[in-house]
């Protein structure tokens, strides 16, 4: 028995048994399956509503602020005027009212449904529009892999639905129709695509988050300053989030700094003061913060320089951008409307004049901006000018921001020489720069080296250096067919009273192997109307040092210009230029400097030319002192290799007293009696010899002192001074009272109000 039991047991399940089981499991099936299809696609619904919502609270607070702007009108329209948006038709859930007749009418407090447009992400066409009300960050990256919809009334800007699909293709829905827009209908028809708005959107739950403030610090940093108001809606603090866009108003592309995200390491915070700053460009690094995140805390910054967060060339350097910043809710069970703030600047300088390709240049910082290295600037900025003093050495007043300072924001930061093959002009205005130190091993002190395009001179004008340091010239180490209008060199102390040293040393010096105190080198140039009173040091195997310029290439002009420099030299030395290798021609200048030391050639105009140089109606009164090597020239204009001058004048040796070649005292008035080759030295016309007029002392010149023991600083200037006529002479550096330096007599301007 037990064993028939035991083969019982062993037994499968009988067909009876078999056919219970399969009725059982069919009728799970039947009910079950549909059932959990059902939840997912429910979800699946739901959680593309949520898009649709999400793209629905950000187009219409860009809408209501295009609306608020009087910019609805002319919004998604082409160049004829015509909407390139679609048009809506009907929706069947519009609001309707009933007439005193009993019909049904649409509801006009939501507008006519006549008015209703709307864009789609993958037409062509609509993408610019897209981008305005959509900008970047404002919506979840993610969004934008799938499509959406955007249904909006043109004439009030209220949005009236969105609808969206996590793909490219709407799906089940044959051909889209803007029907149906319920929930449930969507659903029973297994219509897979969100959609928000309508008449069943409860606007009275849709809150609004506070508005950015914006303010732009655009000095020695560009700085965005983001301060969020107080909210009365406890709900969503800790809530608010970030998202911020630059737009580039002339390549019409967006970089998304912040995008808008649900991550929370991904939140832009604020700091405890609801305020933070988001620097844009700056020289110096910010170690230790993340430039693609925030620091949370007590603030946060963004800190590169704009050409390294722009290293994919989204944005064109130097275009005006324009930066959107929209404060969102970060919890998604709140339904909050964001709220967008923009600011417009420019990324690089001041302002731009986009017609002219002209940067407006107000601080260091733009001015280093022109640098192509530094910013990466294109064709796009073919010209400057300056709009105020720019001093490096500047501290910032009382209640300044310190972004207006270079002094505070770049302590340690020296400026590199403008190298820029793009640059063909710049126009200070007659505005000084101060204190600009180069950068050490870089060639040049405002410009490093600078060609003209090819068949035309470009042009530097009106530009004025106060106390330059650098290496080649004060201006440019190298300037190539340019022409040079205008421009002044010259030296003072830190009260603007004059510059003192003990010696050389102690001054802002021009240095390097070719130095002039305007120019290094210069090829092919025009120089005009122009001055350069400073201290330079020339040294290496080929030296160079000229007053003006160091070395003169090419077909080159000096014109109504003088040089009053210190120059020492282990090579040669000339007061107005060290050498001229081309054709040159040098005309109604002068130099009036000191050559402390020279161990190679040495002349008071030019030290060493070719035969090609013409120097005409020009005359030298440089100094030459007790180191210039023994058999070097005497200050005269005779130079190594030069044809014959005519015109061209020298005093011996320079001061308020001097001696002809017969060791005759002379005075200033005797001047026209000296002679150097052929040719007699006429005052009046082109030039100007002065005397003291108390009723226009912007004329009345007057010398340094001569040595510690001649203090008669009522002479007039004692030499003659450039002038178109007599009545408007070229002014000089250094027209007022002053002391030595370095024990040599140069020379100052003394302004009308005697300051």
């Amino acid at each position: 028995m037990g064993l028939k039991g035991n083969r019982r047991s062993r037994k499968g399940f009988t067909l009876v048994e078999v056919v219970v089981v399969v009725a059982i499991v069919a009728l799970v099936l039947a009910v079950g399956v549909p059932a959990v299809a059902g939840a997912v696609k429910r979800v699946d619904l739901k959680k593309m509503d949520g898009s649709a919502q999400s793209i629905f609270l950000a187009a219409q607070n860009s809408l209501t602020a295009m609306a608020g702007n009087g910019e609805l009108e002319d919004f998604a329209k082409d160049a004829d005027g015509n909407h390139i948006s679609g048009e809506v038709p009907a929706p069947s859930d519009f609001p309707k009212i009933t007439d005193a007749s009993g019909a049904e009418a649409p509801d006009p407090s939501h507008g006519d449904p006549k008015d209703l447009r709307f864009l789609d992400s993958i037409a062509p066409a609509h993408q610019d529009a897209l981008k305005r009300i959509l900008p970047g960050g404002s919506i979840d990256r993610e969004l934008e892999n799938g499509r959406y919809i955007v249904e909006y009334n043109r004439k009030t800007g209220a949005v009236y639905a969105v609808w969206y699909s996590d793909e490219k293709e709407f799906k089940d829905e044959g051909d889209f129709t803007h029907e149906p827009r319920a929930f449930d209908d969507r659903l029973k028809l297994n219509y897979r695509l969100g959609c928000c708005g309508g008449s069943g959107t409860d606007y009275a739950k849709v809150g609004q988050m506070p508005i950015p403030q914006l303010t732009v610090l655009n000095g020695e940093e560009l700085v965005l300053r983001i301060k969020m108001p107080e909210s009365d809606k406890t709900e969503i603090d800790g809530k608010i989030g970030l998202a911020i866009s630059i737009t580039g108003q002339s390549s019409k592309e967006t970089k998304v700094l912040f995008a808008k995200s649900n991550d929370a390491s991904k939140w832009v915070k604020l700091g405890l003061d609801r305020t933070g700053d988001l620097v844009l460009d700056t020289f110096k690094s910010y170690t230790g913060k993340d430039a693609a995140m925030h620091t949370g805390g007590a603030g946060w910054e963004y800190g590169k320089a704009f050409s390294a967060w722009n290293d994919d060339n989204t944005l064109i350097p130097g275009e005006d951008i324009t930066i959107t910043v929209t404060a969102y809710c970060t919890d998604p069970g709140l339904q909050y409307l964001s709220q967008t703030a923009t600011a417009t600047t420019n990324s690089l300088f001041a302002s731009i004049e986009d017609t002219t390709k002209t940067a407006r240049i107000a601080y260091g910082r733009h001015l280093q901006n022109l640098n192509e290295a530094a910013s990466g600037v294109k064709d796009n900025i073919t010209k400057a000018v300056q709009l105020q003093e720019i001093d490096f050495n500047r501290a910032p007043a009382s209640g300044e921001e310190s972004v207006y300072s270079w002094k505070t924001t770049y302590p340690a930061i020296n400026f590199t020489p403008i190298n820029n093959e793009y640059l063909e002009g710049y126009n200070g205005n007659s505005l000084p720069i101060k204190n600009l130190t180069a950068k050490a091993g870089a060639s040049g002190g405002m410009f490093d080296t600078l060609t003209a395009p090819a068949g035309r001179y470009s042009k530097l004008e009106n530009i004025v250096l106060v106390n330059t340091t650098g290496a080649g010239g004060a201006l440019a180490a190298r300037l190539v067919n340019f022409n040079i209008l205008n421009c002044r060199v010259y030296l003072m102390d830190d009260n603007d009273t004059g510059f003192t040293a003990a010696d050389a040393d102690g001054a802002p010096l021009i240095t390097g192997e070719t130095v002039g105190g305007l120019v290094g080198a210069a090829d092919g140039c025009e120089i005009s109307n122009s001055f350069a009173s400073t201290a330079i040091k020339a040294e290496g195997a080929d030296a160079a040092a000229g007053g003006l310029v160091g070395a003169s290439t090419g077909t080159s002009v000096i014109s109504f210009s003088y040089a009053a420099s210190y120059i020492d030299s282990n090579g040669c030395a000339g007061g107005l230029t060290g050498k001229e290798e081309g054709v040159g021609t040098i005309s109604n200048s002068y130099a009036a400097g000191v050559i402390a030391n020279a161990s190679g050639a040495v002349g008071g105009l030019v030290a060493e030319a070719d035969r090609s140089l013409s120097i005409n109606n020009s005359y030298s009164v440089t100094r030459l002192g007790s180191a210039v090597a023994s058999g070097s020239r005497d200050g005269s204009v005779t130079v190594y290799g030069a044809a014959e001058s005519t015109d061209a004048y020298y005093v011996r040796q320079a001061g308020v007293k001097y001696a002809d070649d017969s060791g005759n005292g002379l005075t200033p008035k005797q001047l026209s009696g000296m002679k150097s080759g052929t040719g007699t030295l006429t005052l009046g016309g082109t030039w100007y010899s002065p005397s003291p007029d108390p009723e226009n002392p912007a004329y009345a010149a007057f010398p340094y002192k001569q040595t510690a023991d001649t203090a008669d600083l009522t002479t007039p200037y004692p030499y003659p001074m450039l002038s178109a006529t007599a009545d408007t002479p070229m002014l000089h550096y250094g027209d007022w009272l002053e002391r030595e330096i370095f024990g040599y007599a140069l020379y100052r301007e003394q302004e009308e109000d005697n300051a």
